[in-house]
């Protein structure tokens, strides 16, 4: 593998997770303020409405091997795909996990070979719990199969369903950054822990409304 020390990877499996679980939080102590949930930590192209790999990218087509793509689940299922190395873009490509802009997965121009394979990428994975109580949140997690001594950061989303839909991304904790920041080890093992503001609460919006919005984009949806 190829020195990566100084790249900054950021989690989108933990900000893909994260809140969508929320939803399913119980109570966990005689206090009623107080929830936990467990999070099992993986790529979006897992979920049960699987959404492309933002941030790493493939040579998909070796007659213009100077654009790169987006990834969904079904390039993620080739063996052959899994062995190439992912590519970041030249500029900052915006996240689009909806599909909603007119070319949401590419081509994009090929930028830097951030030095692991596709199967590489996507074999982290993570555990841990966000509990909440009187306000404040705690998050525990822990996580293997990063990239060895690479530097993370810990990130959450939030979508708007249509008709006003909006996708907000911001860190955990500060709104600076300085606060979602951690190492995995030589090993590739690594851990977060933060106490920070609980986040917002969910919305109404029911699991076949979240299909329907993510199928087909015009969910007639009335949000609290």
């Amino acid at each position: 593998m190829k020195n990566v020390h100084s790249t900054r990877w950021t989690l989108l499996f933990v900000t893909i997770f994260l809140l969508p679980t929320l939803a399913s939080a119980i109570d966990t102590s005689a206090d009623q303020s107080a929830t936990q949930v467990n999070m099992t930590l993986r790529s979006s192209i897992y979920l049960p409405t699987p959404r492309p790999i933002q941030d790493a990218f493939l040579v998909l087509n070796n007659t213009t091997p100077n654009f790169v793509y987006r990834i969904e689940r079904r390039e993620a299922e080739d063996p052959m795909n899994l062995e190439k190395e992912v590519y970041a873009t030249i500029n900052a490509t915006p996240h689009d996990v909806y599909k909603i802009t007119p070319h949401p997965l590419g081509p994009f121009p090929k930028g830097k070979d951030l030095g692991l394979t596709l199967g590489q990428w996507l074999a982290a994975i993570g555990t841990g719990t966000y509990s909440e109580a009187n306000g404040n949140a705690t998050m525990n997690l822990t996580f293997r199969s990063l990239v060895p001594n690479g530097t993370y950061t810990v990130w959450v989303h939030r979508v708007t369903m249509p008709p006003d839909y909006e996708y907000v991304f911001v860190p955990i904790g500060a709104s600076d950054g300085s606060q979602n920041v951690f190492k995995a080890d030589a090993n590739g093992n690594g851990a977060f822990n933060l106490t920070f503001k609980a986040l917002p609460p969910s919305t109404n919006v029911t699991y076949p409304n979240y299909v329907a919005m993510y199928v087909t984009r015009r969910s007639p949806l009335t949000l609290k």
